[in-house]
């Protein structure tokens, strides 16, 4: 059973609606659907070809939303890697787990000046952040992109704690179902804003993505004490460390959880005492 692009289907029903919240700036589905038609062009011209693995080293940005959707729309898979490793463990990865591109956040390049020259010795072609940009508005396509259950939308590594990370290949059905499930449990409507505070190298986190919108929602870039108006987000994803540094700030901010219809905890257990 083909799935319909949730972007695009909100593109149509409800373009005004907000997809995507930062502190700069937010985007509506119209325009987030228009960036990921954008980037589907440039990923085409930079000879990135459908199967491809595209590695991603980039801390959360607004970029990678529309990146991911452009990316299975293509049948490109996306695979975010932590990029606070060191540059030797980063391209070892990638050479081993064989992907064809790498996506590259320009702090990383800055940083690590002979990466680029040590990805094309490995074959693996490099897409800076600074080469992307925001599409010009255009009419809108009133087509709608389908993806198959089958198609692998992600792979992502394991922590490694046994030995060298594995891949984990994550397919459209699971981006589905888990999302079904989670918005049906967590009550996830048009109005609701989850927040994006995981990196996406993280199930936690990249999940929040397909999740937001295919109940139509919005997904707030985090952290939470970056935006103006942290109180209008109604979800999180955390894991117990992240929530009991906002507990310990301030008596208010713990007050404002309260207003919250749910969160969503992983990674660890939580202490008894948080609870």
């Amino acid at each position: 059973m083909p799935v319909d692009c949730p972007v695009a289907l909100r593109a149509l029903t409800h373009p005004q609606n907000t997809a995507l919240l930062s502190p700069l700036r937010d985007w509506n589905f119209f325009q987030l659907n228009q960036w990921i038609e954008h980037l589907e062009h440039q990923l085409h011209q930079w000879g990135v070809q459908p199967g491809t693995r595209l590695g991603i080293l980039s801390p959360t940005s607004p970029v990678l939303i529309p990146l991911f959707f452009a990316c299975l729309r293509r049948q490109i898979i996306f695979f975010p890697l932590n990029y606070r490793e060191p540059p030797a463990a980063c391209i070892e990865k990638l050479v081993r787990f064989r992907a064809g591109a790498c996506f590259v956040h320009h702090s990383f390049c800055t940083k690590n000046a002979p990466f680029e020259d040590a990805l094309k010795d490995k074959g693996i072609s490099l897409i800076s952040e600074k080469n992307l940009s925001e599409p010009e508005v255009t009419k809108p396509n009133k087509e709608i992109p389908r993806y198959k259950m089958e198609q692998v939308a992600a792979i992502l590594l394991t922590s490694g704690s046994t030995g060298f990370p594995k891949g984990v290949a994550l397919s459209i059905k699971n981006f589905y179902y888990s999302s079904l499930g989670s918005n049906s449990f967590f009550s996830v409507t048009e109005k609701s804003q989850w927040l994006l505070d995981l990196p996406l190298f993280h199930i936690g986190g990249l999940i929040l993505l397909f999740r937001t919108a295919l109940a139509g929602a919005s997904l707030c870039l985090g952290p939470l004490s970056a935006h103006a108006n942290p109180t209008s987000c109604t979800h999180a994803s955390w894991v117990p460390t992240q929530l009991q540094r906002y507990l310990d700030h301030s008596t208010e901010q713990s007050l404002q959880l309260k207003k919250w219809k749910g969160i969503l905890l992983g990674g660890s257990a939580l202490p008894p005492q948080t609870l």
